[in-house]
């Protein structure tokens, strides 16, 4: 058993390997000053190498270059089918930014543009990444989670509203935040659970949704602007019951 943090590097352009290289051994120079465990780098360059390698032994983190692909998100699925809960972040050029914030939408944990990697935003990224990813451990969710529903609880939303902020922030998007609360009458227990399965039906799959009262429930989404956040809420209106209080507001 190893304490090294092992990450798969899925790329095959020279660029990518080059400077990941590079920062993995600055990284390895300034660990023990720093505190960090080791990281140990392995090197895929091509999805059949990669997903092979995470089929017999797995990792904790993996980096994608988009200059390896030629679809990102094909490519992205096949690293989440192969192992659910890794976290992936994308090394994109400057001109694919677009695209590593849909693999972000998909459920990549961020990204990073490849010719300004360097050793500590890269740990950084990493390290936050892992411990996000180790969220969905089940032990560790269920203080998150609101187990009559099977969604967030408010503690859950409120955790994951932070990091969608944060996203949001840095990659020029907006955060979605939405409260319904559910009209008198719908109170029994199975009520709210058929409720939430239909305010969970109007998200995206990466969307954070909640239970945040007996008959309230909140969510967070990452949206491109106006149109995108109308739309959302269009979606809830038409399928939650009449009379439901809804309130949303997008924060830049």
């Amino acid at each position: 058993m190893t304490d090294d943090i092992t990450v798969l590097l899925v790329a095959s352009d020279p660029l990518s390997v080059a400077l990941v290289g590079e920062a993995f051994e600055e990284m390895a120079e300034l660990r023990y000053r720093r505190g960090w465990r080791r990281f140990a780098l392995t090197l895929a360059d091509s999805m059949e190498e990669a997903e092979e390698f995470l089929g017999g032994r797995g990792a904790d983190a993996a980096l994608l270059s988009l200059a390896a692909v030629s679809e990102a998100l094909p490519a992205f699925r096949r690293l989440v089918a192969a192992a659910p809960s890794l976290p992936v972040l994308v090394l994109a050029g400057p001109e694919e930014e677009q695209t590593a914030l849909d693999l972000i939408r998909a459920g990549a944990q961020d990204y990073l543009i490849t010719s300004e990697i360097d050793c500590l935003p890269l740990a950084h990224a990493l390290h936050c990444a892992i411990v996000r990813s180790r969220l969905s451990d089940a032990r560790e969710r269920a203080a998150l989670m609101d187990g009559a529903t099977g969604l967030y609880n408010s503690r859950g939303l409120d955790h994951f509203s932070e990091h969608y902020a944060r996203l949001a922030a840095r990659h020029g998007l907006q955060m979605l935040r939405i409260e319904a609360g559910l009209p008198a009458g719908v109170d029994s227990d199975l009520g709210t659970i058929r409720a939430s399965e239909v305010f969970r039906s109007a998200f995206e799959p990466t969307d954070v949704v909640a239970r945040t009262g007996p008959t309230r429930f909140g969510a967070v989404a990452l949206v491109s602007g106006a149109d995108e956040a109308a739309a959302t809420v269009n979606r809830l209106t038409s399928v939650l019951p009449e009379g439901t209080e809804l309130i949303a507001a997008t924060l830049p």
